[in-house]
Protein backbone atom coordinates (compact mmCIF):
# COMPACT_ATOMS: atom_id res chain seq x y z
CA UNK A 1 0.00 0.00 0.00
CA UNK A 2 1.47 3.51 -0.98
CA UNK A 3 1.07 6.48 1.12
CA UNK A 4 0.62 9.67 -0.56
CA UNK A 5 3.27 12.38 0.87
CA UNK A 6 1.43 16.45 1.33
CA UNK A 7 2.89 19.35 3.02
CA UNK A 8 1.43 20.71 6.15
CA UNK A 9 -1.36 22.82 4.24
CA UNK A 10 -2.47 19.86 1.66
CA UNK A 11 -2.95 17.78 5.13
CA UNK A 12 -5.23 20.48 6.67
CA UNK A 13 -7.62 20.36 3.02
CA UNK A 14 -7.38 17.10 2.73
CA UNK A 15 -8.63 16.57 6.46
CA UNK A 16 -11.08 18.84 6.02
CA UNK A 17 -12.16 16.88 3.22
CA UNK A 18 -12.33 14.02 4.92
CA UNK A 19 -13.76 15.43 7.87
CA UNK A 20 -17.26 15.51 5.94
CA UNK A 21 -17.35 12.42 3.95
CA UNK A 22 -19.92 12.23 0.97
CA UNK A 23 -20.64 15.96 1.67
CA UNK A 24 -19.94 19.24 -0.73
CA UNK A 25 -17.32 21.75 0.96
CA UNK A 26 -17.96 24.99 -0.71
CA UNK A 27 -14.57 27.36 -1.40
CA UNK A 28 -15.04 29.99 1.01
CA UNK A 29 -15.53 26.83 3.88
CA UNK A 30 -11.79 26.29 2.76
CA UNK A 31 -10.33 29.16 2.52
CA UNK A 32 -11.64 29.61 5.91
CA UNK A 33 -10.18 26.00 6.98
CA UNK A 34 -7.00 26.82 5.11
CA UNK A 35 -6.20 30.07 7.12
CA UNK A 36 -4.40 31.76 4.05
CA UNK A 37 -2.67 34.77 5.13
CA UNK A 38 -2.43 35.62 1.01
CA UNK A 39 -4.13 38.22 -0.79
CA UNK A 40 -5.72 35.49 -3.27
CA UNK A 41 -6.86 32.73 -0.79
CA UNK A 42 -9.10 31.02 -3.61
CA UNK A 43 -5.43 31.12 -6.29
CA UNK A 44 -3.97 29.34 -3.19
CA UNK A 45 -6.68 26.67 -1.95
CA UNK A 46 -6.97 25.87 -6.16
CA UNK A 47 -3.10 25.14 -6.43
CA UNK A 48 -3.13 23.29 -3.25
CA UNK A 49 -5.98 21.43 -4.42
CA UNK A 50 -4.41 20.59 -7.88
CA UNK A 51 -0.90 19.50 -6.30
CA UNK A 52 -3.27 17.21 -4.32
CA UNK A 53 -4.79 15.13 -7.32
CA UNK A 54 -0.89 15.42 -8.44
CA UNK A 55 0.82 13.45 -5.73
CA UNK A 56 -2.47 11.12 -5.76
CA UNK A 57 -1.74 10.64 -9.47
CA UNK A 58 1.70 9.99 -9.13
CA UNK A 59 0.77 7.13 -6.24
CA UNK A 60 -1.00 5.31 -9.48
CA UNK A 61 -4.22 6.59 -7.81
CA UNK A 62 -7.85 7.99 -9.63
CA UNK A 63 -8.71 11.79 -8.78
CA UNK A 64 -9.63 11.90 -5.55
CA UNK A 65 -11.34 15.64 -5.69
CA UNK A 66 -14.83 15.59 -7.08
CA UNK A 67 -15.96 18.85 -8.25
CA UNK A 68 -19.41 20.15 -8.58
CA UNK A 69 -20.00 24.00 -10.53
CA UNK A 70 -21.05 26.01 -7.68
CA UNK A 71 -21.14 23.23 -5.59
CA UNK A 72 -17.91 22.45 -3.94
CA UNK A 73 -15.51 19.83 -3.42
CA UNK A 74 -16.07 16.68 -1.85
CA UNK A 75 -13.88 13.51 -1.77
CA UNK A 76 -13.75 10.29 -3.97
CA UNK A 77 -15.32 7.14 -1.84
CA UNK A 78 -11.59 5.73 -2.34
CA UNK A 79 -9.42 8.64 -1.36
CA UNK A 80 -11.15 8.43 2.30
CA UNK A 81 -9.45 5.28 2.51
CA UNK A 82 -5.72 6.31 1.23
CA UNK A 83 -3.27 7.06 3.54
CA UNK A 84 -1.74 10.34 4.05
CA UNK A 85 1.33 11.69 5.52
CA UNK A 86 3.21 15.12 5.90
CA UNK A 87 6.15 15.20 3.32
CA UNK A 88 8.40 16.68 5.97
CA UNK A 89 8.43 14.38 8.05
CA UNK A 90 10.24 11.63 6.00
CA UNK A 91 13.33 12.01 4.50
CA UNK A 92 12.05 11.25 0.68
CA UNK A 93 12.50 13.65 -1.39
CA UNK A 94 9.18 15.96 -2.48
CA UNK A 95 9.83 14.74 -6.40
CA UNK A 96 8.83 11.19 -4.98
CA UNK A 97 5.68 12.12 -3.43
CA UNK A 98 5.13 8.44 -2.25
CA UNK A 99 6.36 5.58 -0.03
CA UNK A 100 5.75 2.05 -0.50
Amino acid sequence: MSIVLLTAAELVLIQALRSRPGAWVTMDELIAMATSASPRPETVVRAMLSRIRRDFKKAGLANPIEVAYRGGYRLTAEALTVEVADRSATKRTRSKGVLS
